[in-house]
């Protein structure tokens, strides 16, 4: 909880110091909104030990296959990425720009699915057989 207090604060303080910005000289809020958000992904990317720690203690606890889990945390990394520059680009009023992270997100996404998919109907075909 302490950890979303401080991110939270620092976050409205930065809408401030843009707000500012942008009154005085409306190219430099982009810039400084950017810096904002690489200084908050920066600080909670240090905090990501705790996810892999999970994901390892899920490993061992269940004796899943370490690719399966490695692939799920591959999958929920790269949609937060995803979102987190979807965000930049649609706050710096890049709408386009957003559009398309978001189809290669998406195509991303079906890439790094794909060999499960593969595996599970493959895996279907010789169960109905």
């Amino acid at each position: 909880m302490e950890e979303v207090l401080k991110i939270s604060a620092f976050c409205i303080a930065a809408v401030l110091i843009v707000l500012l910005v942008k009154s005085l000289k409306p190219e430099m809020g982009a810039v400084v909104l950017i810096a904002v958000t690489v200084v908050i992904f920066t600080y909670i990317a240090m905090s990501l030990d705790v996810f892999f720690d999970a994901g390892k203690d899920i490993i061992d606890k269940t004796g899943l296959d370490n690719e399966q889990i490695s692939l799920l945390f591959k999958i929920i990394a790269s949609v937060y990425i995803l979102e987190f520059a979807r965000g930049i680009c649609m706050d710096s009023g890049e709408i386009g720009m957003a559009q398309k992270i978001d189809m290669c997100g998406r195509v991303y996404l079906i890439v790094l699915i794909l060999p499960t998919c593969v595996t599970l109907i493959t895996t279907i075909i010789s169960f109905i057989q």
